[in-house]
This record gives C-alpha cells, sequence and structure tokens, in this order.
C-alpha cells in the first residue's frame, strides 16, 4: 500500500534538493575559481572545470585531488593534503604525463598555490623561524605547461589522459635551520656605515648555507665559507635550510657542481635532478598516482604563417599564435647575419600584444636564441598572457630601444587573427 507524503514534508524535500542542487554548483569549480578570480565570469575557463574526487590513502599522509581544468595547454588541479598522525616528516617531489593519442608529454608540475621548497613540499608542513605566508596543505594548486623540447608552449586540441605521481621520500638526516637569511648579508653599499666589517660578515657566514649576490668585496670569502658550510652539513647528514624554511634543492644540488657552482648532468635534467634526491640524502618509500582524462580543449589558431618587416629590413615571421579559454601564446621568429658572439643580447626590438578586444591580462616575454658557427643569430621570441576569455585578434606591437629608452611603435603594428 503506497503512502503519500503530507505537503508540507513534500515542500521540505523539495527545497532540500533544490539546496542540494545549489550548493553542488556553488562548490563545483570553487576551489579553483577562489585562485583564480579573474576567471570567475569567463564561461570558456569554468565550464571545462572538472570535479575529480580522487583520494589516496599512504603511509605518512592521505590527499584528494578535488578539481581540474585543461584548457589545452596548461593543466591545473587542486589538491588537499592531511598528515597522519605522528607520522614522520617526509618529503613530495610531483611528476606528470599527458598522453594524447601515441603521443605523450613529460613536463614540469609546480605547485602554483602552497607550501613549496625547490620542486617538492614537506609533510607535515615545515615551521621555519621566519614564518612563510605560503598557502597550506589541505588548500594546494598544482600548475603544469605543456611545451616543446625546446620550451616553446604548445597546445593539444584532443582528449589528454594526465597521470600525476607524487614521489613521497623520507630521510634520517636532520632539519636545521640558519640564523640568518640572505637579505643579512647582501652589501649594497660598502662604504656606507652600516656595511660590516669582514670579520663581522664572515661571523654570519657561520649561521648561513647557500649561494648569494654580494658586494665583490666580500665575494670571494663568501664563496670559501658557502662551500665549507655546505660540505659539514653534509658531513653531519644535516639539512640546513635558511631560516624561512627554503634551500632544500641548492642542499641536494650542491655536492654534484663543478668548482663554478655549474650543475654537471647528463640526460634529462629533471630526471636527472630527481635521482639526486634518492641517491644519498632520501628513500623513495610510496607513489601516489591519480590518473583523470580532460576532453578536448577549443583553441583559437592563426590560419597561416604572417611575415613582416621592421626598419633596416630586418624581417620576422609569426609562424603561431593560440589562444586558449584563459591565454594567448605568440611565438615570433627571426634570424640576424654577422653576428660575432653567441651572446648577443642587444637585440634592437622586443614585442608586446595588446587588444581591442576586452580580456587581455598580464603577460610576459621570454627568448630562445641559437648562434650558428656562420654567425648566424636566430631568436624566438614567446609571448604568453593571460586572458579571461578566449580572444579572437590580437595585435603585435614592436618595441624599439633606443637611446632614450623602449619605445612603442604602433605605427608598426602587425593585426593576428585567430580562428
Amino acid at each position: 500500500m503506497k503512502k503519500k507524503l503530507p505537503a508540507g514534508a513534500v515542500i521540505v524535500i523539495a527545497v532540500m534538493l533544490l539546496m542540494t542542487a545549489v550548493a553542488a554548483a556553488v562548490t563545483n569549480g570553487f576551489g579553483l575559481i577562489k585562485h583564480f578570480p579573474d576567471q570567475a565570469e569567463n564561461t570558456a575557463f569554468t565550464d571545462r572545470i572538472m570535479t575529480i574526487g580522487q583520494t589516496w590513502e599512504g603511509k605518512y599522509f592521505s590527499a584528494e585531488i578535488s578539481e581540474a581544468v585543461f584548457d589545452g595547454a596548461k593543466l591545473r588541479f587542486t589538491m588537499s593534503v592531511t598528515p597522519k598522525e605522528d607520522a614522520e616528516r617526509v618529503y613530495v617531489i610531483p611528476s606528470i604525463k599527458a598522453t594524447s593519442g601515441s603521443k605523450i608529454w613529460q613536463t614540469n608540475l609546480w605547485v602554483v598555490d602552497g607550501p613549496d621548497d625547490g620542486r617538492g613540499f614537506w609533510v607535515p608542513e615545515i615551521e621555519p623561524p621566519c614564518g612563510q605566508e605560503n598557502g597550506s596543505l589541505d588548500d594546494m594548486i598544482f600548475e603544469a605547461d605543456l611545451q616543446y623540447s625546446d620550451n616553446k608552449p604548445i597546445t593539444i586540441d584532443q582528449d589528454v589522459q594526465w597521470t600525476v605521481t607524487f614521489n613521497v621520500l623520507h630521510t634520517d638526516w636532520n632539519i636545521a635551520y640558519s640564523e640568518y637569511s640572505l637579505d643579512d648579508i647582501i652589501v649594497s653599499d660598502p662604504d656606507s656605515q652600516n656595511a660590516p666589517n669582514i670579520e663581522s660578515l664572515m661571523f654570519k657566514l657561520t649561521n648561513l648555507q647557500g649561494p648569494a649576490t654580494i658586494n665583490s668585496r666580500y665575494h670571494g670569502a663568501l664563496a670559501e665559507n658557502l662551500y665549507k658550510l655546505r660540505e659539514e652539513a653534509y658531513a653531519r647528514h644535516e639539512l640546513l635550510l635558511y631560516n624561512n624554511g627554503y634551500g632544500l634543492e641548492e642542499i641536494i644540488l650542491y655536492p654534484f657542481e663543478d668548482e663554478d657552482g655549474i650543475l654537471c648532468f647528463e640526460g634529462d635534467l629533471d630526471e636527472y635532478i630527481f635521482n639526486l634526491y634518492k641517491r644519498d640524502v632520501f628513500t623513495q618509500e610510496e607513489e601516489a598516482v591519480f590518473s583523470f582524462e580532460a576532453e578536448r580543449a577549443e583553441i583559437l589558431k592563426l590560419p597561416a604563417p604572417v611575415s613582416f618587416t621592421l626598419p633596416e629590413e630586418q624581417k620576422y615571421t609569426v609562424p603561431r599564435a593560440e589562444a586558449t579559454a584563459d591565454g594567448i601564446n605568440v611565438l615570433v621568429t627571426t634570424k640576424y647575419l654577422n653576428v660575432p658572439n653567441e651572446f648577443y643580447d642587444d637585440l634592437e626590438w622586443e614585442f608586446v600584444l595588446k587588444s581591442d578586444e576586452p580580456g587581455l591580462l598580464e603577460g610576459n616575454v621570454n627568448y630562445d636564441m641559437t648562434h650558428t658557427d656562420a654567425k648566424e643569430l636566430y631568436v624566438n621570441h614567446i609571448l604568453q598572457y593571460v586572458a579571461n576569455r578566449p580572444l579572437h585578434t590580437v595585435t603585435l606591437v614592436p618595441v624599439q630601444h633606443t637611446a632614450d629608452g623602449p619605445v612603442e611603435r604602433d605605427d608598426l603594428a602587425v593585426i593576428l587573427n585567430l580562428e
């Protein structure tokens, strides 16, 4: 026999269901949007946010990846880490792999917001003498950029399978902190009344570990003492971090630098550094592995390369420009002739992006230079800008370096239309 619910109960249940739906809608994307507020009204971004909800339970901590978004160029995801009660401290190094069809990309994964130290993070969080405001383990944001081997950004307009691995490393070495930070010994004016004498400086150096930039008056003594401190720290099996908690990566790399402080390695740098962590100091005990698929992203592209010439017949080409839901990458290439020095850094022209469309935000420009035996210099200008909507048109504006400073040459601007 079927029973009828009272009208009041029906209303209550309906309201509860409505509240649940609203709560789910509000929660979905909240973690990512909280960290990327400029994208809150960008439906091309918010519609791509995926609820992952994958958890992992280990010996030292539990973890959950709750949300992720992939725009075709960058993956971002939120993760929370909960240390186990009375568990020993471990260091966690992430790695990530992207697979699309038969292609596999190994790329870097960075902590955008969270208690990071070098390429990883400590669990539980460390508490250095000078506390750092750098997020917490229960609300972390990670980001991975897809790149070619030459560091040029790329996009993928296909489904992508992501595999994220967190390598859990344990050490029996002690963690200690220097009494001073690098700022305590950097001298801008050695002749000022505030400049320390060499005896005072050397006293501070006995409490410092790590590289620093210092006035040349003290540079030789500084380098000599820092190397000595590192050797002593290794001998007593001690990780001597800066007083704000950073510096682990420099400590790990130290024994594998040459006398000029240059890291000597063979093969893949990231894999090499990971092996350094495991070589003398850490033992890998666990792997936390997460895997999820991101659907194909809509990407606007330059339909054909665009070429143009600047004064003095310097020719440039834009072979690629790609706009995603929340950013745009533009590659500008050129070739200089009869350049005698491969360390040539006196480029007359640089570039910035502008747009009549709303939505173009901040950006940065990187350079990639290749010098040949024929005295040719190939230069790649890599422009990467953030946007809060997909951009269909941008303006590439040359910036000329003159004796009076940089000048934006809007009269030489090039319009890029993406489809």
